[in-house]
């Protein structure tokens, strides 16, 4: 048993139907105790079945990350799930609250990360903007202040 690891593991293999791929994997993710090793590298990755899927995934995880760099400059620190079975019990009352299926709510998902970022991005650009006419402001305040100290100063 290697010191990082904090239970013993087996190494198992597992032969899934095409048809049953989506179902059984997202029951096993729901585990959160296992691993999974590619044993078919040498197939392409542009020719699996997942992975745009995937590829989704990674993209929606970037916009997860913009998000919370954002929240945490401006905002501080975020609140964490206190575990991942409390986090995955509350997707499912979510799911079933909103009706919709996991791929329906991970693109409403993808949906608001899109408009969340943009409204940031939006937000940031409009910051950087009051911050340079504020500078100018500035700017223009001094360059007054001294005309009207030399102006005052020539009429006494």
């Amino acid at each position: 048993m290697n010191l990082l690891r904090s239970e013993p593991m087996g190494l198992y293999m597992l032969n899934i139907e095409k048809n049953f791929v989506w179902d059984v994997m997202e029951t096993i993710g729901r585990c959160s105790c296992l691993h999974f090793i590619d044993t078919n590298k040498s197939s392409k990755d542009k020719t699996r079945t997942f992975t745009k899927l995937v590829q989704r995934c990674y993209k929606a995880l970037s916009k997860i990350k913009i998000i919370s760099r954002q929240c945490i400059k401006y905002i501080g620190a975020l609140k964490s799930p206190s575990s991942v079975k409390f986090f995955m019990a509350t997707l499912e009352k979510e799911f079933a609250r909103k009706e919709m299926d996991g791929m329906a709510y991970f693109e409403a998902i993808e949906q608001v990360l899109a408009e969340t970022v943009s409204f940031l991005n939006a937000q940031r650009n409009k910051v950087k903007e009051m911050d340079r006419r504020c500078t100018n402001l500035m700017e223009e305040k001094y360059v007054l202040m001294k005309a009207a100290d030399i102006v005052l100063t020539h009429m006494k």
